[in-house]
């Protein structure tokens, strides 16, 4: 699958269940709106529950308010990784 993550939904088949998301984006590098505009997207695909894994380089774990929806449960350091990178695992809740 190609596209624009900002248009993940005309992408994903009309009535596919998506639970969960493997994300390699550099969203906090990104522009704020498109940022909040991919993760709308996840929002909009996800049923609570639904899991959201995205890596950043960004070790110190900035919070962002585009990930508004989803409540985090883990947030590791990979050290061997080159450069190091953080795994945040995120889960669909609430708006």
């Amino acid at each position: 699958m190609e596209g624009d993550a900002g248009e993940l939904a005309a992408l994903v088949p009309r009535g596919a269940r998506v639970d969960a998301i493997v994300s390699s984006l550099p969203l906090r590098s990104l522009d704020e709106q498109d940022s909040a505009a991919i993760v709308a997207e996840w929002r909009g695909l996800m049923e609570g529950g639904g899991v959201v894994v995205q890596f950043t380089y960004d070790l110190l774990g900035r919070e962002r308010t585009a990930v508004r929806g989803f409540r985090q449960r883990t947030s590791d350091i990979v050290w061997i990784n080159l450069p190091p990178a953080r795994v945040l695992a995120m889960e669909r809740g609430g708006d």
